[in-house]
C-alpha cells in the first residue's frame, strides 16, 4: 500500500512538491510576511489532494510531507544556530560606518527652542536636542558643545 503510493505519482504532483518545497525553504531562509510559506503549503496540499487515490494514501503523502518539512525545519535551525550559512543569507554583514550623530566640542550654534535647561539647537544646519549647563538660554541664543556623552549634548551659552 506504501509503496504503491510513492510509485504511482504522476510528474505533476513531483513538480508540485519540488515548488512546494523550494517555497518553503525561501520562507524558512528569508522570514517575512509569509507569502512564500503559505504559498508552500497550499501547493503541498494541492498535491496531496491531486495525487492521493485515497483516504488512505492521501493521509500516508500527507505524513511523508509533513515528515520531509519537519526534518527541513530541524536542520535550517540547527544550521542558524551553529552560523553554518552564508553571510548572504544571514544579513550578518559588517555594519558600515555611521556618521557622528552629535556635533563635535566647540561646536558653535544657535539656539532654536529656550533651553529650561533642555531644548533644541542647530549646529551646521542640524537640529540637535541639547542641554544646558543648568542655566536658562533663550532662543536664538549662540551656543558652544561643552560635553557629548553617548547621545547628550551639554551646550554653554556665549
Amino acid at each position: 500500500m506504501i509503496s504503491e503510493t510513492f510509485i504511482n505519482l504522476g510528474a505533476l504532483s513531483i513538480i508540485l512538491f519540488i515548488v512546494g518545497i523550494v517555497l518553503l525553504i525561501l520562507e524558512m531562509l528569508r522570514p517575512g510576511f509569509g507569502a512564500f510559506g503559505i504559498t508552500g503549503i497550499v501547493i503541498l496540499l494541492i498535491d496531496i489532494v491531486i495525487s492521493a487515490r485515497s483516504l488512505i494514501g492521501g493521509l500516508i503523502l500527507g505524513a511523508a510531507i509533513s515528515i520531509v518539512v519537519t526534518a527541513m525545519f530541524i536542520i535550517v535551525l540547527v544550521c542558524f544556530s551553529k552560523g553554518k550559512f552564508p553571510k548572504i543569507l544571514t544579513n550578518d554583514s559588517e555594519p558600515e560606518q555611521i556618521e557622528q550623530l552629535v556635533p563635535a566640542v566647540g561646536s558653535i550654534g544657535f539656539t532654536v527652542t529656550p533651553l529650561r535647561p533642555a531644548g533644541c539647537a542647530v549646529f551646521d544646519g542640524i537640529r540637535y536636542n541639547v542641554v544646558s549647563n543648568g542655566v536658562f538660554v533663550p532662543e536664538g541664543d549662540r551656543v558652544r558643545v561643552a560635553v557629548t556623552e553617548g547621545n547628550r549634548i551639554v551646550v554653554v551659552q556665549i
